[in-house]
């Protein structure tokens, strides 16, 4: 291998790395509420929302709408990516962003630096948890927007140290209620220009082979 070969490759390989961070997100999963209701989370109660994304991709960012209960939540607070295990949401924490000081409307929380590979047809848990121990009363929680009609991939979940892991139950009983989310995905690194630069580096070392 020539040393004009070996630099051609290497610069390929940055090229494909660095498409990551410019390929555009695509809107996978999302449940749109129309009639709104609320719950919330403080220190001893713990919200999730599982669902199942239809591509296997990374995980760019993930929208949700969000209230305050009343006042500003306190800190820290956080939004975890959670594997599901016969669909509760207690499985293995994939990754984790901060929450900040939030009021009523769509948030979105980026998970791009935390490299998650998502599966289609898995199912995963959107956890939203805070550790401050002094904030265990309601009305200092952040609240989340649902609805009753239900989306199919997944469920809302509640976490109490009383009971554990439970489906929401809003109207008809557990499982009849989701958050409004969205997820967003990234094809894996050089996805999207992995077909492209192969082909064009294959004519490369043809035409020099014919020279």
């Amino acid at each position: 291998m020539t040393e004009k070969t070996k630099t051609l490759i290497v610069f390929l390989a940055i090229v494909l790395l660095g498409t990551q961070s410019f390929a555009a997100p695509i809107l996978d999963q999302h449940h749109e509420p129309d009639n709104y209701g609320g719950s919330y989370f403080w220190a001893e109660q713990f919200l999730a929302q599982t669902f199942t994304p239809s591509i296997s991709d990374q995980l760019h960012h993930v929208d949700l709408i969000i209230d305050v209960w009343t006042g500003q939540p306190s800190l820290p607070a956080t939004i975890s990516i959670v594997e599901t295990i016969s669909g509760e949401p207690s499985g293995t924490t994939l990754g984790s962003v901060n929450v900040p000081s939030l009021t009523l409307g769509w948030y979105s929380f980026d998970f791009l630096s935390e490299s998650m590979m998502l599966t289609a047809g898995m199912q995963y848990g959107i956890v939203l948890s805070n550790d401050d121990p002094y904030q265990a009363e309601p009305s200092d929680g952040v609240g989340i927007v649902w609805e009753g009609n239900p989306y199919p991939g997944g469920t809302l979940w509640r976490w109490t140290p009383t009971v554990g892991w439970e489906m929401f139950g809003a109207f008809d009983g557990p499982g009849d209620a989701d958050m409004g989310f969205r997820t967003w995905m990234v094809p894996a690194p050089g996805a999207l220009v992995l077909g492209s630069i192969g082909v064009g580096f294959v004519g490369w070392l043809r035409r020099r082979r014919t020279l």
